[in-house]
């Protein structure tokens, strides 16, 4: 059997645990989020890996740590950006069951994130060798659109700006002021990205290629997973839902607000990628 296969099998197993000790109640005073972030991220590894013969674990195993150190980072800058604005200013979500003065809470909070953002990476790659293998090439459409880049960058600074402002000055329906949050980060981060010279996520909807595919999949699949295991441990909460009450409302909304939010996760870690990577290879030069 093949290692890849191994830690597969691994990562189900976590999977499984983490959901079994949330429905029973057991070791309740122990956090089992983290171990389900990481159970994912051994999951979509392995698909990946046994798919393409290349992921992040396989990097490690070579001695290339580079890859699996810039996705923890990103990640727990990225967990605190979107707590910044979805925990502290819009209150779309809180964590009844943290401790933000403990700082062992923090670290289990923010630490986690690496292995949320590396599940998010691998399951997006396993899911765009998937579909270019099963079609033989890549998906969309060849569409050539020029885009002011520096307008987009201000606009995303404008949306990372508002909620401040806003919960500063006015506190006028805070919690809609996600929205701009999260688009803000993806904006900026789309435009460092084409400042690297990099294809950038909003070229990529409107190509709606293989990899907008891919985030939609792997949003559809973690939100299900995880929002669904959550219903027992309630380590976060969503007070209100935008724009509606009913449950299926509610569904549709959680579900578009999973694909925003992996879009604005997946684009920073792309710009954080992209600058990491330019910066070692001028090293590299000198």
């Amino acid at each position: 059997m093949k290692v890849a296969s191994i830690y597969g099998i691994v990562g189900v197993l976590i999977i499984t645990f983490t959901f079994f000790a949330s429905v029973y109640k057991l070791f309740i005073d122990y956090p089992f989020t983290p171990f389900l972030f990481f159970g994912l991220w051994l999951f979509f590894d392995s698909l990946h890996a046994n798919l393409s013969g290349t992921s992040t674990i396989t990097k490690i195993r070579n001695g290339k740590y580079l890859r699996f150190a810039s996705i923890f980072v990103a990640g727990i800058i990225l967990g605190l950006i979107e707590d910044f604005y979805g925990f502290v200013i819009s209150s779309i979500w809180l964590y009844p069951n943290t401790d933000f003065s403990s700082v062992y809470d923090v670290v289990v909070q923010y630490g986690s994130w690496g292995f949320f953002l590396a599940a998010i990476v691998e399951g997006i790659s396993f899911f765009r060798v998937l579909l270019i293998k099963k079609h033989h090439k890549e998906l969309g459409f060849r569409r050539h659109i020029k885009f002011h880049w520096r307008l987009v960058g201000i606009l995303g600074a404008l949306f990372l700006i508002l909620p401040i402002v806003n919960y500063i000055i006015f506190k006028i329906h805070q919690e809609y002021f996600l929205i701009f949050g999260l688009l803000g980060v993806w904006f900026v981060s789309d435009y460092a990205t084409h400042l690297s010279k990099r294809k950038t996520v909003i070229e990529d909807i409107v190509s709606f290629n293989s990899y907008i595919l891919s985030i939609i999949f792997v949003s559809a699949i973690l939100s299900i997973v995880i929002e669904f295991r959550n219903v027992w441990e309630n380590d976060w909460i969503y007070p209100t839902y935008l724009f509606c009450t009913g449950p299926l409302c509610s569904i549709f909304i959680l579900f578009v607000g999973w694909v925003l939010w992996i879009i604005s996760l997946i684009t920073f870690y792309r710009a954080f990628e992209a600058k990491l990577e330019k910066r070692l290879t001028r090293r590299q030069s000198k």
